[in-house]
């Protein structure tokens, strides 16, 4: 997953778009896989368990980017709770698919049993970006009836 891929922001919760604009993608990734779905003391201050939020943040942010995040998110709450990273990871692991199956032509079997997923999904991720969204389930529904001409 060392390739760059283009996250779509309307995807993500608002939360983890919040804090992709203050600190980054990366940062955003880094931070939520290490310490997503856990209480943040905000502002400098130890959490239940003892631990002091801004050495938390130390271990993964630069000085510049936790003053940035505390100044986005330390407005009169005592904590948050980080999300977690499963829908950027998502994304990361969507692309990689996408990429293996056009670029390398792996087949969606070999992909689902390397990603852990059924084909029907991998068969849906491979066919996300091209799926004419347009339509509307209704449509699709009638055309199963269709008969051609």
């Amino acid at each position: 997953m060392n390739a760059v891929v283009e996250i779509d922001m309307r995807l993500l919760p608002p939360t983890i778009k919040r804090m992709v604009r203050v600190i980054g993608i990366e940062m955003t990734l880094k931070l939520l896989r290490h310490q997503g779905g856990t209480d943040l003391r905000l502002p400098y201050g130890v959490t239940r368990r003892r631990r002091h939020g801004l050495s938390d943040l130390a271990q993964i942010l630069n000085h510049e980017q936790i003053h940035a995040f505390y100044g986005e998110f330390a407005d009169g709450r005592k904590e948050m709770t980080l999300p977690k990273a499963d829908k950027i990871v998502m994304q990361y692991r969507n692309a990689e698919i996408r990429r293996l199956h056009g670029g390398d032509g792996i087949s969606l079997p070999v992909l689902a049993l390397r990603f852990e997923l059924t084909e029907r999904q991998v068969w849906n991720i491979v066919h996300s970006e091209t799926w004419p969204r347009w339509r509307s389930a209704e449509t699709m529904q009638q055309e199963l009836f269709d008969t051609p001409d």
